[in-house]
């Protein structure tokens, strides 16, 4: 039998696998997004804890305004000390500005609640 944690990381990588399979339906000539699900699977078998840790580190210092959904400061926000000035990161971080703009809210919705039940998880493994 799996221990707690083991359980809350396998939790973790199949709701992010999923988020990520709903954005690439969503968005299917964004091929940055099913670049970053063939990542995310490598990663699972190589060294899951790296990703949930810097999952809660990048995502959770944002995680008051995620909870409050506040999409405002995200489309302002420039995060040149999030991608080290990585010109490719900040190409994609406008990318996903730009498909924000014009998301429904359904598919805003489904996304903050997707970011949100990760950072659930990934503070809950880090609590037990």
């Amino acid at each position: 039998m799996s221990s707690p944690k083991q359980r809350l990381l396998d939790a973790f990588f199949n709701q992010f696998s999923a988020f990520l399979d709903e954005v690439c339906r969503i968005y299917p000539d964004q091929t940055e997004f099913r670049a970053y699900y063939t990542i995310l699977k490598l990663m699972r078998s190589t060294n899951p804890m790296m990703v949930i840790a810097e999952f809660r580190r990048n995502v959770g210092q944002y995680e008051t305004e995620l909870r409050k959904k506040d999409d405002s400061f995200f489309l302002a926000q420039s995060y040149d000390s999030e991608t080290g000035g990585s010109s490719s990161l900040n190409d994609f971080i406008n990318i996903i500005k730009s498909l924000w703009k014009e998301a429904t809210p359904q598919v805003k919705t489904s996304i903050m609640d997707y970011v949100n039940l990760l950072l659930d998880i990934a503070n809950h493994y880090y609590t037990i």
